[in-house]
């Protein structure tokens, strides 16, 4: 789950429930690639090509499901949400803007580990029910195991993923221990700076963890900029009285007793909802 990002490195392939799928350029090259290196191992089978292309189509199914999960609750809050992306090291859910209340925010944000949850309850009781044994090596077993990792790694409090934005919503909770955005945002985003570090010095066994880490630590310094930069301007507005200046307020246009306001601190203004000289 992610707001605003960029799109000019990515392209569409179509839409689901009105959400538009798009796929980042290095996507296909690097799924081109992981493919190349298990079929080159010695040894490699056709069956073995096989079990891997279903394999990583599946996880980026899973991964698809995850995005779609937060992507629907967003909607039902009335949150616009532009696009799911997939990206090299995973998917993210374009949304326009959370609003920051902590339950919207915390639901929106546990429902992509609750899909991982219900299809690994789901996958689990197949096997049971089956008796069958339950094998990483196996097409079954893999989809067992992806939705655990994958639940249980996004639960991690490393912000800005799943887990540290419920930390943040926690954080920002209601009566008692109230905090504003601005604070639960900056704890949540030291948290996870100590995660970033622990899974940047574990770039020596996995270089993917390693690149999530410089990721959670890059894209929480950004959020963090961006909510004091939000609140600075809040506060502006809020003290001069601007109508409109209420969180998500908005104003059609400039009235005279606008233009009044404006003018205490700028000097006269033209053209702006009076007579041109």
């Amino acid at each position: 789950m992610a707001q605003l990002h960029s799109l000019r490195d990515s392209f569409a392939i179509g839409r689901v429930f009105g959400i538009q799928i798009r796929v980042h350029l290095l996507f296909p090259l690097i799924l081109a690639f992981v493919l190349m290196q298990g079929l080159s191992q010695p040894g490699a089978s056709m069956g073995d090509a096989f079990y891997l292309i279903v394999a990583v189509f599946m996880l980026f199914g899973v991964v698809f499901l995850h995005e779609l999960g937060h992507s629907l609750v967003a909607q039902a809050f009335g949150i616009q949400v532009l696009d799911i992306t997939f990206w090299p090291l995973g998917g993210m859910a374009r949304m326009a803007e959370l609003p920051e209340k902590p339950r919207v925010e915390g639901l929106v944000a546990i429902a992509g580990p609750a899909v991982n949850g219900v299809l690994f309850t789901a996958g689990l009781g197949l096997h049971l029910i089956l008796g069958l044994p339950l094998e990483l090596n196996t097409l079954p077993g893999y989809f067992v195991y992806i939705n655990l990792a994958m639940g249980a790694f996004n639960l991690i409090p490393a912000f800005p993923m799943d887990g540290g934005r419920i930390l943040r919503a926690w954080l920002a909770r209601s009566k008692p221990n109230r905090r504003d955005w601005v604070q639960a945002t900056a704890i949540a985003v030291n948290v996870g700076r100590f995660f970033a570090f622990l899974m940047i010095l574990a770039g020596t066994y996995s270089c993917v963890l390693a690149l999530i880490g410089v990721w959670v630590w890059w894209m929480g310094a950004r959020e963090l900029w961006a909510v004091r930069m939000k609140h600075k301007a809040q506060r502006f507005y809020d003290e001069a009285n601007y109508p409109g200046s209420e969180m998500g307020g908005s104003t059609p246009g400039f009235t005279p007793e606008d233009l009044q306001k404006l003018e205490s601190f700028r000097g006269q203004l033209k053209g702006f909802g009076r007579d041109k000289d």
